[in-house]
């Protein structure tokens, strides 16, 4: 909860967010988003708390050289599209409208594309990156000892041994019928059963 307290804080984000339960500790690992201008105050402030910062990063010098090229083959898009528009203006007839139309279409379309990694790259370029790692204690959770004593293990597998007679009744509760059926065809067996006449010695 105060890790989600600080990256509101700070005006950041969650990108990612994984938890994995190892024995009694559940390990989370998160990808924050937090301004560059509020990068260092917060990682000093994850510092003073019970995280362990695995790794900071920040992704604005990354993305600086890739933003200018973009822009740059946005803006030159943009001047083709212009002079296909003209050239549209000037065509003849149906099918040369179709041509420059359908170029036009194209060229749309990547400016469409490149606009939006423009702006992808942007965002980038305003946020840091922090991952982390922390643990809880998973709740409920109850430690054994390494090296039990005789006593608890004599009291744990007395309580295993209860465990199964009553597993065992409950499993001859549930098939009372049959049971049931099982009894009465060996007391009619027993009654109708035909007794043997002995053969008489000569």
């Amino acid at each position: 909860e105060a890790i989600h307290n600080s990256i509101k804080q700070y005006g950041g984000y969650i990108a990612q967010d994984e938890q994995n339960i190892t024995g009694e500790k559940l390990e989370s690992v998160l990808s924050i988003k937090v301004p560059v201008e509020q990068f260092e105050p917060m990682v000093n402030n994850l510092s003073g708390s019970d995280v362990k910062v695995l790794e900071r990063k920040i992704t604005s010098q990354d993305v600086t050289g890739e933003m200018v090229d973009t822009k740059s083959r946005l803006e030159a898009k943009k001047q083709v599209r212009l002079k296909y528009l003209d050239f549209l203006k000037a065509s003849k007839n149906m099918d040369e409208v179709l041509k420059v139309q359908s170029e036009i279409n194209t060229i749309q379309e990547e400016i469409e594309a490149a606009s939006g990694r423009v702006q992808y790259l942007s965002h980038q370029s305003s946020f840091s990156t922090i991952n982390l790692t922390f643990y809880q204690p998973v709740i409920g959770f109850q430690p054994t000892e390494a090296n039990p004593s005789f006593l608890t293990r004599a009291i744990a597998s007395f309580n295993y041994g209860g465990k199964w007679i009553a597993e065992f009744l409950l499993a001859l509760v549930s098939i009372w019928p049959l049971l049931l059926i099982i009894l009465g065809a060996f007391v009619i067996y027993k009654k109708v059963k035909p007794f043997k006449i002995k053969p008489h010695k000569l």
